[in-house]
């Protein structure tokens, strides 16, 4: 039916948005005017026709095009959202990290940011601090001027190192601190992130680790390794002088043995604050272990070091107070001096010494090094020779003296004792090279060789049926050797035996020179395994609670209480509280220097647990010690209590 001239109307008024498909109508009204002939009224029915199919198009279009608005939309808004809960997230990560973390302007300096960690540490509440700047707040000490730190940053986008803040309370607080910079598209600064990470406590721990590895544990003095280290920087300045004075206190082990240790330790203690008053402030006093201590005296002549020894000498005769009772003590000191004497510290400390004792024998309180004093110069060199020698050549042989059981009588252990046979000088004691193998350098060969030797000579001991423990004594040099446990693991392992095989003894003084250091090797020792004891307790002035937090298991009591403790009242009771005290802490003890049957059976009597001593049996070589194993076994336990 032939439209009406309204509807036409009404139709191409709705056609006029949508002009621009004018052309598709007019081509399909041109189609079908060709088809139909000429009739306006087809012309108009054609018209509308693709007017609708237009609007139908633009419609479906439209629809198309808001759906996919909608769809972009929505995915718009969900991003937004996983956006904002990431950025929530983070934040609440950031809000709960232990470390402080603030933010702040770096144009106007204010502070955006300022998480709990930051409340916890710096005592400030977050909106107590918004809009401040950090320094106001933390009142901050840089190593650095702030405008150094900034360009730093400026220029690395980073900076790192350690500050000191306040907090809210005055109280100090040391923080390694580590900012970042955000930037402007334009590569302007705009915002600063510091991370702090507080650090006193572990800084102060630091400290006293090195403290404790510089200083002397009972008298706070500065012990051989700070005195080494000291006189080598000394020494290293060209055209200066420097004297150095070895001091031994005299009467000291009778104010020991006559008051007790408590005393003793007094008396060390006070010794330092004397001697120090009257010493320059660029002066060093150490405690070398024991009643031993050093002076070192940078740019000071023999004659001045001279001057010095003379005044520490009449301080030193001035009673002490100890409390209970005043003693009176007195000192021998040596001086030895650079370039006169040795131009090296180890020539220093071995002239000053050998100057002390002369001294000593001399009676006469100081003396200076004088080589043909010295027969250590000559004599000392030739034997440090041979010995070096004797190690590689195998002259060094091994004696051993076996531990028994104060109880039962039973074997417990032996323990290996040097001994050198020279091709000229025949068999020479320990007491005559082994001070030479310290002074030398060779003692760490010396103590390899020795536990080489008694690792292997166990092993021929165990393939016979005979399983103990093999005590080797190291010295301070192999205590501060690195890689003894090393050496020790892979011995034991070349001769596949376990390391329960080996007791590894240190005097209670060389453990005391460097405690720091030594406690770290006892603890690598005794993670293989090894058993480890205090030799010559009661010389190095110690405590038992010190000896506690060591990873020792034995105790072994100097002879110089043994040796009289059945006639001495003293010694017994020095004897009897060390047994008692060490047992409290879960060590056994051992008693050396038994050479009567009344010491053995008083051993006995007071809970010791083990004794060795010529009373028992004496040192014997390798090759008889399988004889008396045998003769032993044999025997009738005739020793027991």
């Amino acid at each position: 039916m032939p439209l009406s001239v309204q509807q036409l109307r009404h139709m191409f008024q709705r056609a006029i948005p949508i002009l621009l498909w004018l052309p598709v109508a007019a081509f399909c009204a041109y189609t079908l005017f060709n088809a139909t002939g000429p009739s306006w009224v087809n012309v108009a029915e054609a018209l509308a026709l693709a007017v609708l199919a237009a609007l139908a198009t633009c419609e479906h279009r439209g629809r198309v095009h808001a759906q996919a608005s909608h769809h972009a939309i929505e995915s718009e808004l969900q991003h937004q959202k996983t956006v904002e809960a990431a950025l929530a997230e983070q934040a609440q990560l950031l809000e709960l990290a232990s470390d402080a973390m603030f933010v702040w302007e770096v144009e106007s300096g204010a502070l955006q940011f300022w998480n709990r960690g930051a409340e916890q540490l710096y005592g400030w509440r977050r909106d107590e601090v918004l809009g401040k700047t950090p320094q106001a707040i933390l009142q901050t000490e840089f190593p650095r001027p702030l405008s150094e730190l900034r360009e730093s940053m400026e220029r690395t986008g980073r900076w790192e190192g350690e500050l000191i803040h306040r907090r809210r309370d005055g109280s100090r607080v040391l923080v390694m601190s580590r900012w970042a910079l955000k930037e402007r598209i334009e590569g302007q600064p705009l915002r600063a992130l510091a991370i702090n990470s507080n650090i006193t406590d572990q800084k102060r721990a630091q400290a006293e680790l090195e403290h404790q590895a510089q200083h002397d544990g009972l008298t706070g003095l500065a012990n051989r390794t700070t005195l080494t280290m000291r006189l080598d920087e000394a020494l290293a300045t060209a055209d200066a002088p420097v004297a150095l004075l070895m001091l031994d206190l005299d009467r000291f082990k009778d104010v020991n043995d006559t008051l007790g240790h408590v005393s003793g330790d007094r008396l060390l203690c006070a010794v330092g604050p004397r001697l120090l008053a009257h010493l320059r402030e660029g002066d060093t006093l150490a405690r070398l272990g024991g009643d031993e201590f050093a002076v070192l005296l940078p740019g000071a002549s023999v004659a001045a070091a001279g001057v010095v020894a003379r005044k520490l000498l009449n301080v030193l005769e001035q009673p002490f107070d100890l409390g209970d009772a005043s003693v009176h003590i007195a000192a021998s000191i040596g001086i030895a001096a650079a370039p006169e004497h040795g131009n090296d510290t180890e020539t220093l400390l071995r002239c000053a010494d050998v100057a002390m004792y002369v001294a000593k024998r001399s009676g006469t309180g100081a003396a200076v090094y004088m080589a043909d004093q010295d027969q250590h110069s000559r004599d000392r060199l030739s034997v440090a020779g041979d010995l070096r020698r004797a190690i590689q050549s195998g002259e060094l042989l091994l004696h051993y003296q076996p531990k028994l059981d104060c109880a039962s009588g039973d074997l417990m252990g032996v323990e290996a004792l040097v001994r050198w046979k020279h091709p000229e000088r025949g068999l020479v004691p320990p007491d005559q090279f082994i001070p030479v193998a310290e002074q030398s350098g060779l003692i760490g060969l010396l103590g390899r060789c020795v536990l080489e030797q008694a690792i292997r000579e166990a092993r021929t001991w165990s393939d016979m049926g005979y399983a103990f423990p093999i005590a080797v004594n190291l010295s301070m040099r192999d205590m501060l050797d690195p890689e003894l446990p090393q050496y020790i693991e892979q011995i034991l392992s070349k001769w596949q035996m376990d390391a329960s095989c080996l007791r590894v003894e240190i005097t209670e003084s060389s453990l005391m020179v460097d405690p720091v250091r030594s406690r770290a090797t006892l603890v690598r020792l005794r993670e293989l395994g090894v058993r480890l004891s205090v030799d010559d307790y009661g010389t190095g002035y110690s405590s038992l609670r010190y000896l506690q937090q060591l990873p020792v298991d034995e105790l072994k009591i100097d002879r110089s209480f043994i040796r009289h403790m059945v006639s001495n009242e003293s010694d017994l009771m020095i004897v009897q509280s060390t047994v008692d005290l060490a047992h409290g802490l879960g060590l056994s003890v051992v008693a050396e220097g038994v050479e009567d049957a009344g010491t053995w059976q008083r051993l006995a009597a007071i809970g010791c647990d083990q004794a060795q001593g010529y009373y028992l049996c004496v040192p014997i070589p390798a090759d008889s010690f399988i004889e008396w194993l045998r003769a032993f076994d044999a025997r009738p336990a005739t020793l027991a209590a």
